[in-house]
């Protein structure tokens, strides 16, 4: 069986047991009947518990052949992020030297000392 159809054997379970439980709950709490429903939902909802781990498992035994190739992808986004990172912190410090030389050009003192904090800030 697939992960797929254990898991949906599982919640199958799982839903025979609330429904039991529903109707136990409209019975005569010492009812044979509702003492049978109580029984029943107890051993569906053990079946679905136990049902979910082997569809986990074979889950993960269907993904196990493509792990590699995710874990490049996931490398390889790590490395365009990188290379985003180095690339922005470039643009960073070419604004810097532009703000530095716009403020010498026009002769703004206190934009040059803003500029050179805000370059120094870069470098830390």
């Amino acid at each position: 069986m697939t992960s797929d159809q254990l898991f949906e054997l599982a919640v199958q379970y799982s839903a025979m047991a609330r429904a039991a439980e529903t109707k136990r709950l409209t019975l005569p709490p010492d009812s044979r009947e509702a003492e049978s429903l109580g029984n029943a939902r107890l051993a569906l909802t053990n079946a679905s518990s136990q049902l979910l781990a082997p569809a986990l498992n074979a889950a993960l035994d269907q993904l196990a052949p493509h792990y590699d190739a995710m874990l490049s992808v996931v490398r390889s986004l790590n490395h365009e992020v990188a290379q985003e990172q180095k690339f922005a912190r470039i643009l960073q410090f070419v604004n810097s030297a532009l703000a530095i030389a716009a403020a010498v050009q026009l002769g703004n003192a206190g934009g040059v000392l803003t500029a050179l904090g805000e370059a120094r800030d870069l470098l830390k």
